[in-house]
């Protein structure tokens, strides 16, 4: 659904875009500056996580009845799972993209150089498992207590 939603979204984008002061008019993404590219995907994307979208769109698939507030809040808290990671991952991208703008580098070691810099835990060889062993014993064991006991 998300998917879908972005796509629409960025569909949104290119049909509603106008762009005036040219000869002819300008549609879609020309023109755009480009930190507005993605602005109605994102939008769409929050848009489905408000509380009355979610419960528009989902229900039980046997009762038909709405998701429980808890279910929805639960839905809304799992955008931030590994959040950290996706903020490395985008800061690593763009930090890319400046380098193969600005040096004549081949594009090969220059990933090799700057990922290091932007994940500490995936740099060194064998010390994944270490890095994050803590966060995954959270992940795995966190929805095993709350059925075990009925916690959040």
């Amino acid at each position: 659904m998300i998917v879908c939603t972005l796509q629409f979204g960025h569909a949104l984008q290119h049909l509603l875009t106008t762009v005036y002061g040219l000869r002819e008019y300008s549609a879609g993404l020309s023109f755009v500056e480009w930190d507005a590219v993605f602005i109605c995907d994102f939008f769409m994307e929050n848009w489905l996580y408000e509380t009355f979208m979610l419960q528009k769109i989902s229900k039980h698939y046997e009762t038909k009845q709405p998701l429980p507030a808890e279910a929805i809040e639960s839905i809304k808290r799992m955008r931030s799972h590994l959040a950290g990671y996706k903020l490395c991952k985008e800061l690593y991208l763009s930090h890319l993209d400046l380098e193969l703008h600005s040096s004549g580098m081949f594009w090969v070691p220059m990933m090799k150089r700057l990922w290091p810099k932007i994940s500490y835990c995936l740099s060194k060889k064998g010390t994944f498992m270490f890095a994050t062993l803590k966060l995954y014993g959270a992940v795995i064991g966190r929805p095993r207590i709350s059925a075990k006991f009925g916690s959040r």
